[in-house]
């Protein structure tokens, strides 16, 4: 599919000042394309910001723009690069100082990933091993977690995110993040892991196991968060399958074995499984993990599954 031009993007100066709500302005009037456009988004559910401008330049806020079937005019690589690719549109916020891009490609989301990984790279990004906070425990078979991009003297930085939405169709999430002057505290930026890697070694969180879903089976959604501190964490997701319940939790049991967790005691009933798990880090330190599985009633194909990381008791959170 050949790729559109550029179409510019215009400068937080240049926005009328709009009060909240923002509403977004469509540009174009593809109704067809605007369906793919909202399906798509929706399908990256894991790219995530790690700022809060909501007290940042309020009397600027305005609106977002979508661009249905073009690309803007900053893109730091060369459009050439998406060849193949089908491009959906993209949404401009001048507030937030994000431009986010939407692509379908007809090839695998591993794929896809890795050649875009490899664009980036040339044009002079480098990917980081991990991004702020912790990966994300339960993941889709047919996706990747978010990747952050950064280009030393370059503001702002790139997330990159390819998830398989239908047998042969993967959904392309590019965002490009250069937030305001102000929006951010010193080192909130994942490019501060390049520039002052000192600070992030205060950093800590619980180790997360990755968990993908098994083979016949599909991530729905998930979220997950703190409970009283970052010492003890947990996170939930929706999957949908086939699979009956002691095969869907001996797939993700093996997982779980496979990254060094030690399975301490279980109970599996007709419609619930129950397991405790401990894991060693190389810190020494001993957590237990806690895993809950329960099948639906009012849809069969549907289980709720749960992780949750504390720390061991006597065993301290901190080196």
């Amino acid at each position: 599919t050949p790729t559109p031009s550029p179409t510019p993007v215009p400068t937080l100066s240049s926005q009328q000042e709009t009060p909240y709500p923002r509403l977004a302005i469509i540009e174009g009037n593809d109704n067809s394309l605007l369906r793919r456009f909202v399906t798509h988004w929706f399908a990256n559910t894991d790219v995530w910001s790690l700022m809060d401008v909501g007290d940042v330049l309020p009397e600027k806020a305005g609106p977002p723009r979508i661009l249905l079937g073009r690309l803007p005019h900053d893109l730091p690589i060369d459009a050439k690069a998406l060849k193949g690719m089908t491009v959906l549109g993209s949404v401009i916020d001048p507030v937030l100082g994000e431009t986010s891009i939407l692509l379908e490609s007809d090839k695998p989301a591993d794929e896809v990933q890795s050649q875009l990984q490899q664009v980036l790279e040339d044009a002079g990004y480098q990917a980081l091993e991990a991004p702020f906070g912790m990966a994300e425990i339960f993941q889709g078979s047919t996706s990747s977690a978010p990747t952050y991009f950064c280009a030393k003297g370059h503001p702002g930085w790139m997330t990159l995110t390819a998830t398989e939405i239908a047998a042969g169709k993967t959904s392309v999430h590019l965002s490009i993040e250069v937030p305001p002057e102000g929006a951010l505290d010193e080192f909130d930026s994942p490019c501060d892991l390049l520039e002052h890697p000192e600070a992030m070694i205060e950093l800590e969180f619980p180790p997360s196991p990755q968990l993908r879903a098994p083979r016949g089976a599909r991530l729905i959604a998930s979220s997950g968060g703190d409970f009283t501190d970052e010492s003890t964490y947990f996170e939930a997701a929706e999957i949908q399958t086939d699979l009956s319940l002691a095969k869907l939790t001996r797939a993700y049991g093996e997982q779980l074995t496979s990254q060094g967790w030690t399975r301490v005691g279980e109970e599996t009933g007709k419609r619930v499984h129950w397991s405790e798990w401990t894991f060693t880090d190389d810190k020494g330190r001993t957590w237990d993990g806690s895993f809950l599985v329960l099948r639906r009633f009012s849809q069969g194909d549907r289980y709720r599954v749960t992780f949750t990381i504390e720390p061991h008791p006597g065993s301290s959170s901190t080196p």
